[in-house]
């Protein structure tokens, strides 16, 4: 393997999103895939494997993990979306999910909420109930559940 000949066991470094652990032994040189190598606040950050983490805004959250993707190599993946409500996280929905969310303590008033899939995860969408059909196209309802 090129990459480790200046390196020494235990070593890590970075290759296209995948942080390396070199394993050298006697007549044996390998490396194998250790965590997901992110950009988080302009910093360089690694993530084990299996590690979970938020992407926040005022209002919502969106949960990712790093996982295996095939032999000796790591991804992103969004774990789901979670909805804030006065400060508190509220409701949880998978990628590609919507539900329909009433209140608590404002009677008929409900709340429309979809995590959609982007090309770098996943965004939460809160929307008008009235506007169901148009923010829903595509999606899976599922029953509201907490986080």
């Amino acid at each position: 393997m090129e990459t480790d000949r200046n390196l020494y066991d235990g070593q890590r470094y970075k290759r296209d999103g995948t942080t390396y652990q070199c394993e050298i032994r006697p007549g044996k040189r390998s490396h194998r895939a250790v965590g997901c190598n992110i950009v988080e606040n302009g910093r360089d950050i690694n993530k084990v494997i299996g590690c979970r983490w938020y992407e926040q805004s005022p209002d919502s959250k969106i949960e990712k993990t790093c996982e295996t993707d095939g032999p000796n190599k790591t991804k992103v993946t969004t774990v789901g979306c979670i909805y804030k409500y006065k400060g508190f996280d509220r409701i949880f929905l998978e990628p590609g999910k919507y539900t329909i969310w009433n209140l608590p303590k404002q009677k008929e008033s409900s709340v429309g909420l979809a995590c959609r899939k982007t090309a770098d995860g996943a965004e939460l969408v809160v929307f008008d109930v009235a506007q169901l059909e148009r923010n829903t196209a595509g999606l899976t309802y599922d029953l509201p559940r907490g986080k």
